[in-house]
């Protein structure tokens, strides 16, 4: 899944803008229903050897960035303390930036965690 934080500029493709504005009086993004597809997408835990990975188009306004990435890493952690035990998940979040220079993306990866287990996965003891 390839998401922009803001639909402006010219971009790559991507499925569409995780926000729709920003409320400077309440300093928060305006969320746009793909905002919690993506958080959705990147902590919901089906199946063991699940690898997700979601890439945002970095468009400027970094507090919109910074809510984003607090609610996602939030959720995740909630999540995995309910006790998610599954063998060989990963999820990433990459970044990606436009380097004036290059008028290229360059790609930054914010890793939410993973869990390898080579062994016998925990949640299935006794099946």
């Amino acid at each position: 899944m390839k998401v922009a934080l803001f639909d402006r500029h010219s971009l790559p493709e991507n499925d569409g803008a995780i926000c729709s504005g920003f409320d400077f009086e309440s300093f928060s993004a305006v969320k746009s229903p793909l905002w919690d597809t993506c958080i959705d997408y990147l902590t919901e835990f089906e199946n063991n050897y699940d690898h997700r990975e979601v890439e945002v188009i970095v468009t400027g306004l970094t507090p919109a960035l910074t809510q984003f990435l607090a609610e996602l890493t939030q959720k995740f952690m909630e999540k995995t303390y309910e006790g998610v035990w599954l063998a060989g998940y990963s999820r990433k979040l990459k970044l990606l930036h436009f380097n004036a220079v290059t008028s290229q993306y360059v790609t930054q990866e914010f890793f939410l965690g993973g869990y390898m287990n080579w062994g016998r996965n925990p949640a299935l003891a006794g099946q």
